[in-house]
């Protein structure tokens, strides 16, 4: 099993570096976030993710 939050709100901050390096994201505080949760085991028999709003 693994959960994992998703923002819907999401840009990429004006930034200056070097072409090797990513800029980190920046998202609002204040923004709703989505919960994604999703399950398998060894044999991979999985369930449909499930998405919370």
């Amino acid at each position: 099993m693994d959960v994992t939050g998703i923002s819907n709100e999401h840009r990429l901050p004006n930034a200056i570096a070097s072409t090797k390096e990513k800029p980190r994201s920046v998202t609002s505080p204040r923004s709703a976030t989505t919960t994604l949760i999703a399950c398998a085991n060894a044999a991979w028999n999985h369930m449909p993710p499930f998405f919370v709003f």
